[in-house]
C-alpha cells in the first residue's frame, strides 16, 4: 500500500507513500468520482474511512502507473471499499501492467484487508495472486506460480512503519511446450522485502531490505545461471516529515504530466521548483542504497565457465547543509573464467572503485537556471555558462577513496584526492583550449601500492613468444619498478603530487617534461613536432 511513484525521493529513499490522507476535509455535499486514467473507482461514504482508503490506493496506483510511463495498470471490475466488520476490504481485480504492444504481467486478483487503528494509525495484510501470466503482445508466453506468501505491514499519515513481504518457491516456465522457450526454466527460492521507519519530533528516518535467494536460471540448452542471493538495502536519515508531506502533494501535479511534456515551457517552472524543494530538502539528510550479487555461476553443458563471489555497489549522501557530498561505489570480487584468453595465473580477477564528490554545487546552479526560464533548444550556450559559473565559484573535490584492482599475484592499490584550479576571473572554455596539459588546471595527490610487477613482468616474457604485442607490458612494468620505491618482496610504493606550480611529483621526481612530452607526440598536442 505504498505511493511508489514519488519519483526522485521515495524511488531513491525506502520511504514510500501508505494509505491515509488523514487531513484532508471534503467540502461537497456527495462524494467524488476519483477519475484515475485506466481505473474505475466506486465512491464510499463522504470523510469515512472506507473513504480514505480508497483515496490513498488509488493515488499509489496513479503515482506506479507513471513508472515506467511506457506501461499501464488495469483493473478488470471496479475499486470499491467494502466494510466488513472492523475490517475494509479493497480488490483489485483482473489486474495487468503492459504496454501498448500488449506486452506484460497478467497477475490476477489483489486483495488488501486493511484495520482501522488509533491515532489515524492502520495495518493491513495483502494477499498476492499465486500464479501470473506473463504476455508477449498479449498472448500468454510464461507462467509464474508462487507457492507460499504473506504480506503485511502498519502505516501512519503518509508513511508506512512497517512492511513484511515474502514469496515462497517461485517457478516461471513456458506455457507452449514448442519454439525457443520450451525447455526454459526459473526457479527462485524466496523473495523477501522488509521496512521500517520511525518518527520523532517531525523527523523521520528509516531501513528497507530487499531479497531473492537461491536462483536457478536453465535455459534448456545447456546453458546455467545460479545465483545464491540478490539483496539491497536502504537507509534515510534526519528527513523532515512536514516538507516530505508537502512533496508527496507536489508530486501528484507532476505525475499527470506526460514525459515528453515535462520540459516544455508551461511546466519547467514546476518541475525545477519541486526539484530544487526535494534536494533542499535532502540536504539536510542523509541515505545510503547498496545492492550485492553473491555466489553466481554460469555454466555450458555441465562445464563450469565463469564464477564470481560478489558483485555490488552503493551510493549514498551526506549533505548537512547542502547536497553536495556525493559517494559511489562499484566492486566485483573473485571473478575466475574458464577461458584461454585468460590465464589461470592472472585470476580470480578483482574490482573495487570507491570515489567521492564533494563540494557538488549542484543547489546553486539549479537556483540559477531557475532565474532565466523558461529556457529553450537556443539557450544550451547560456545555460553552460552558468554551471561554469557555479564550477568555478565553488570547484567540485573528487576523492578516490578506495581504487583496486587484483589478479593472481597482482595487486594494485591507491587512493587519493584530485581537484580543479581554474582563475575566479576566466573564460573556462579558452582557459582550457590554451592549457599544456592537465597540471596546469588540476591539483592532487595519489598514494597507493602495486604488487606483482615481477610476476606480471615474467608471465608477459613468457606469453611474448606467441604474442609480442606483450613485450609493451614488459617495458611498461620495468618502468613502474624502476620508478617505485621498493618496501617488500615483489612490491613497490608510489606518491604522487601534481599542480600547477609543482608540476608532477613521482616520488619526488619531477616528471612534469616526461608528461609533456608525451603530450606532445604525434597524436597529441602537437603533431608537427618531434618529442625530443
Amino acid at each position: 500500500m505504498k505511493r511508489v511513484g514519488a519519483v526522485l525521493l521515495l524511488t531513491a529513499c525506502i520511504l514510500q507513500p501508505a494509505l491515509l490522507r488523514a487531513t484532508e476535509e471534503k467540502s461537497a455535499a456527495q462524494p467524488d468520482i476519483i477519475a484515475v486514467p485506466e481505473l474505475t473507482v466506486v465512491p464510499a461514504t463522504p470523510g469515512s474511512q472506507e473513504e480514505m482508503v480508497l483515496k490513498a490506493l488509488v493515488g499509489s496506483l496513479k503515482s506506479a502507473k507513471g513508472i515506467p510511463r511506457e506501461l499501464s495498470l488495469q483493473v478488470g471490475k471496479p475499486i470499491e471499499a467494502i466494510r466488513k466488520g472492523d475490517i475494509i476490504e479493497v480488490a483489485l481485480l483482473d489486474t495487468r501492467l503492459t504496454d501498448p504492444g500488449g506486452n506484460g504481467i497478467q497477475f490476477g486478483d489483489f486483495v488488501y484487508r486493511v484495520t482501522p487503528g488509533e491515532d489515524d494509525k492502520f495495518s493491513y495484510q495483502l494477499t498476492i495472486p499465486p500464479q501470473w501470466i506473463i504476455l508477449d503482445k498479449g498472448k500468454p508466453l510464461l507462467t509464474a506460480n508462487v507457492a507460499d506468501q504473506h504480506c503485511n505491514g502498519s502505516y501512519w499519515r503518509l508513511l508506512t512503519t512497517g512492511t513484511d513481504c515474502r514469496l515462497e518457491s517461485i517457478t516461471v516456465q513456458p506455457i507452449e511446450k514448442e519454439g525457443l522457450l520450451r525447455e526454459l526454466s526459473l526457479t527462485i527460492d524466496s523473495v523477501s522485502f522488509q521496512q521500517a521507519v520511525t518518527e520523532q519530533d517531525e523527523v523521520i528516518g528509516g531501513k528497507s531490505e530487499f531479497s531473492a535467494n537461491g536462483i536457478h536460471l536453465n535455459s534448456g540448452s545447456g546453458q546455467q545461471v545460479k545465483v545464491e542471493k540478490i539483496n539491497s538495502n536502504a537507509s534515510l536519515e534526519d528527513f523532515s516529515l512536514p516538507l516530505l508531506l508537502s512533496l508527496m502533494e507536489q508530486i501528484d501535479a507532476l505525475v499527470n504530466i506526460e514525459q515528453e511534456e515535462l520540459f516544455k515551457t508551461e511546466n519547467q517552472e514546476l518541475v525545477l521548483n519541486y526539484i530544487l524543494r526535494l534536494l533542499r530538502a535532502a540536504s539536510n539528510s542523509s541515505m545510503t542504497s547498496d545492492g550485492r550479487i553473491v555466489n553466481m555461476t554460469y555454466s555450458e553443458d555441465g562445464v563450469l565457465i565463469a564464477s564470481l563471489d560478489e558483485i555490488g555497489s552503493l551510493a549514498g549522501y551526506a549533505g548537512k547543509k547542502e547536497l553536495s557530498d556525493l559517494r559511489g561505489s562499484f566492486h566485483f570480487r573473485n571473478l575466475r573464467l574458464s577461458l584461454p584468453q585468460v590465464p589461470a595465473e592472472l585470476q580470480p580477477i578483482s574490482l573495487q572503485l570507491d570515489m567521492t564528490v564533494a563540494r557538488l554545487p549542484l543547489i546553486r546552479f539549479l537556483e540559477s537556471l531557475s532565474t532565466i526560464l523558461p529556457v529553450g533548444d537556443n539557450d544550451r550556450q547560456l545555460i553552460g555558462l552558468l554551471l561554469q559559473r557555479s564550477l568555478l565559484q565553488q570547484p567540485p573535490l573528487f576523492k578516490i577513496n578506495r581504487l583496486q584492482i587484483a589478479g593472481g599475484k597482482f595487486n594494485l592499490q591507491f587512493n587519493g584526492t584530485v581537484e580543479p584550479l581554474l582563475p575566479p576571473d576566466s573564460d573556462p572554455r579558452q582557459f582550457l583550449a590554451n592549457s599544456d596539459s592537465p597540471l596546469d588546471f588540476l591539483k592532487g595527490d595519489l598514494n597507493g601500492t602495486i604488487a606483482g610487477l615481477d610476476f606480471l613482468s615474467a608471465h608477459a616474457a613468457k606469453s611474448a613468444q606467441q604474442q609480442p604485442e606483450l613485450m609493451q607490458l614488459v617495458l611498461a612494468t620495468s618502468l613502474l619498478k624502476g620508478l617505485g620505491e621498493a618496501t617488500g618482496k615483489d612490491q613497490y610504493a608510489y606518491s604522487v603530487k601534481f599542480s600547477p606550480k609543482e608540476g608532477l611529483l613521482l616520488n619526488g621526481r619531477d616528471m612534469s617534461p616526461l608528461l609533456k612530452g608525451s603530450l606532445m607526440a604525434p597524436g597529441g598536442g602537437a603533431p608537427d613536432e618531434a618529442p625530443y
